[in-house]
């Protein structure tokens, strides 16, 4: 929702049938784990610098695919932490 800042390690983890979530434009932190298990979870997100949001390790490791801005989508692969999942990358 609007307003949010920042998802706390682990808050979604488990939640094996959720399948898209969209990171809102505000969000600045991802914490650890966020995304644990979520193996078929695609990630919207909204922020087209990707240095505006603190990816903490292992955040979105287990997901399935990481949608970004397409004109952000070579930004987001050589970032610092983003990179590790470069793989899992796709512009919208």
């Amino acid at each position: 929702p609007n307003g949010v800042t920042s998802i706390g390690g682990g808050t979604l983890s488990g939640c094996i049938s959720l399948t898209t979530i969209t990171i809102p434009y505000g969000v600045t932190e991802i914490g650890s784990y966020v995304f644990g298990s979520c193996y078929e979870l695609d990630v919207k997100i909204i922020q087209t610098d990707p240095s505006a949001i603190k990816l903490e390790e292992w955040a979105v490791c287990h997901v399935k695919g990481i949608l970004v801005p397409s004109a952000s989508l070579n930004a987001y692969k050589s970032a610092t932490h983003w990179e590790d999942y470069r793989d899992k990358m796709h512009g919208y």
